[in-house]
């Protein structure tokens, strides 16, 4: 049975098919309009009359900018293939027959119908009629009009919240000016997407006005999203790959981003990443949930760094310095610095329950202090409430990246950190939280293997008598042989699991570093508290004797000890132990700390400390 809809459609068409044939046309040699409608199925004083014959369309363009810059497609979020004038408001005739034609051109447009004169035509018409009210598309899409009207596509929710945020009155006279002029027109409407190019790239008739179904990647979503995610997609950044699902499989936006998200689902969020993610990786991948996944890198990374940080294939745009103005003639205008492409890991702003990781990638985004100057002073007087370097979550993914082909990649690479160097002073405290403090450095080998709890205490019993903060960066202070000075290695540095304190026998390197009786003195003295994975340049490590010689350059003292148990704590004359290498087998280089050493060292060191302790209570 035929779609009552579409009956009504296909008799108007038959009815304006009738007109034509029962309906002499006056024509006039002199006029393409008339001419056009003469030898076409469409009376003449219609509007598609003239909106549906090229040669019209081209006659009544032929004085206009047929390439200007709103005819080309260009905005502010990316580049579309040229359109000339003309091309965006020709009307096919397939449209006439259409459904969507069950309303006429006036009742959607307004303006004068049965007017054959432009001007006369199109007094009272509005281009895009969503602009004002949904009345349009509401009679048949009821829920999904009701929905979109909170979607951030039609609230702009995401601009508000970030300025409201920053500080600005965004009801005051001068943010709604500087709104209207510059925010509104990312804007869009239902037509915007499922009829024509949206406002902000010059719109324009997507097919002749036929009503798409589903909006078009090329023509609807990289017109606004085009300069960064767009780009970044389809590898269009030099000497950066595009998405493994654009490269391979040519998947279309809406494959991950559902109608929810474009329509919206009712709910107004406050900006894009306002509640779980909207889109999940673990949807398409679930093998990698942290419950199933086989992958150690998974198993170790999944709950501490966001999916992106690992997949996404190399840098991504990032902008700067975005100011707003009015030219001479009033139109509204916009400047930024020059784009940068960067790939920065930082601590997660938007650490959540919904995203728990510690670590996510970030992004410039083009705002100031003064981005809103040429309306008014101070417009954003809490500009730090929020960093510039914000969550990202770059559309260049792939399977294979240089991040994780090498642990080496992230750990112990201030590179690909966000880091206080580069971050601009006068942005410093905006950022402060999502500044990475320290590098994250490669775990010491091995660690992972020893329980054994106490570790601290054993190798400083001290530690359990004076200041944790003096212990933790005095012990294993680092001034003397690293530079620049002041980067020390810290208790929690090597030794981050919990109830180290308790450790109280003796015995110190092998009760830690079990295997390190079997090695020879030089492997144990470079190796068991090695620190080539944080000093540059590589291979300068501290030693025993750099604290327990007399030479050593330790300042037992600044530590809390007398000198009476500093000297007690000097590890000389003790006779060298035999014992076997790794590969060299027996060596008889001096163990000075394994064995009799220290337990002599131990033995007699914590008569000291138990009297210090006595004298204290």
């Amino acid at each position: 049975m035929m779609n009552h809809k579409r009956f009504c459609g296909l008799m108007i068409g038959l009815a304006l098919l009738a007109g034509v044939l029962i309906t002499p046309l006056s024509v006039d040699a002199q006029d393409p309009v008339r001419q056009a409608a003469a030898g076409s199925a469409i009376p003449p004083d219609s509007c598609v009359a003239c909106h549906a014959s090229e040669l019209v369309m081209q006659t009544m363009a032929k004085d206009k900018a047929a390439n200007s810059m709103a005819g080309s497609g260009e905005g502010p979020a990316g580049t579309l293939p040229p359109m000339k004038a003309w091309e965006k408001v020709l009307v096919h005739e397939e449209f006439v027959l259409s459904l969507h034609n069950t309303q006429t051109c006036a009742d959607c447009h307004g303006g004068a119908a049965g007017m054959a004169a432009k001007d006369a035509a199109h007094e009272g018409m509005v281009r895009d009629p969503l602009e004002e009210s949904d009345r349009t598309c509401v009679t048949c899409h009821s829920p999904v009009t009701g929905q979109s009207a909170s979607s951030l596509h039609q609230t702009l929710g995401g601009f508000r919240t970030a300025l409201a945020e920053r500080g600005a009155d965004i009801e005051s006279p001068e943010m709604q000016a500087a709104l209207s002029n510059h925010c509104s027109t990312c804007h869009t409407t239902c037509g915007q997407c499922h009829i024509s190019r949206p406002t902000s790239q010059g719109g324009g008739l997507l097919n002749g006005h036929e009503v798409e179904g589903m909006a078009s990647t090329s023509d609807t979503c990289v017109a606004c999203h085009g300069a960064r995610v767009a780009n970044e997609y389809r590898g269009e950044n030099e000497g950066v790959e595009g998405s493994v699902h654009w490269v391979e499989e040519t998947m279309p936006c809406d494959a991950c981003h559902d109608v929810d998200q474009l329509h919206g689902d009712g709910t107004e969020y406050s900006h894009r990443y306002d509640g779980t993610p909207s889109v999940d990786c673990l949807e398409c991948h679930k093998e990698v949930a942290p419950s199933q996944t086989t992958v150690k890198e998974h198993q170790i990374h999944t709950d501490k760094v966001d999916c992106y940080v690992c997949h996404v294939s190399g840098p991504y745009k990032n902008c700067f310095d975005c100011h707003v103005a009015l030219d001479d003639d009033g139109l509204a205008y916009f400047e930024t610095a020059e784009s940068q492409m960067d790939f920065k890991i930082g601590r997660n702003p938007l650490k959540s329950e919904d995203r728990p990781w510690e670590y996510s990638l970030v992004r410039h985004v083009p705002v100031a202090p003064d981005t809103f100057a040429y309306y008014g002073e101070d417009l954003l007087p809490s500009f730090d409430n929020l960093p510039t370097w914000k969550y990202a979550t770059p559309h260049n993914i792939q399977l294979q990246t240089p991040q994780n082909q090498a642990c080496e990649h992230c750990h112990n690479n201030p590179d690909v950190f966000l880091l206080a160097a580069d971050v601009s002073p006068e942005e410093a405290s905006a950022n402060a939280g999502v500044v990475v403090d320290k590098v994250p450095v490669l775990p010491h080998p091995g660690l992972s293997e020893y329980d054994i709890p106490g570790a601290c205490t054993g190798c400083h019993p001290k530690a359990a008598d004076w200041n944790w903060e003096l212990s933790s960066a005095s012990v294993h202070s680092l001034d003397q042989v690293v530079k620049p000075s002041g980067t020390v290695i810290e208790c929690e540095d090597c030794h981050s699991h919990p109830g180290l304190s308790e450790y109280d026998i003796p015995g110190a390197c092998t009760g830690c570093h079990p295997k390190a009786g079997e090695s020879n003195w030089e492997l144990i003295s470079a190796g068991v508290h090695s620190l080539d994975h944080v000093v540059e340049p590589a291979g300068t490590v501290i030693e025993c004797v750099d604290c327990h010689s007399p030479d050593g350059n330790f300042d037992w003292a600044a530590a809390g000890f007398s000198s009476e148990e500093t000297e007690e704590l000097m590890w000389i004359g003790y006779s060298p132990i035999e014992a076997a290498g790794y590969a060299d087998g027996p060596s008889t280089a001096p163990y000075w700390i394994l064995g009799g050493g220290v337990v002599v060292a131990v033995g007699v060191m914590m008569p000291l400390v138990r009297r210090r302790n006595s004298r204290k209570r």
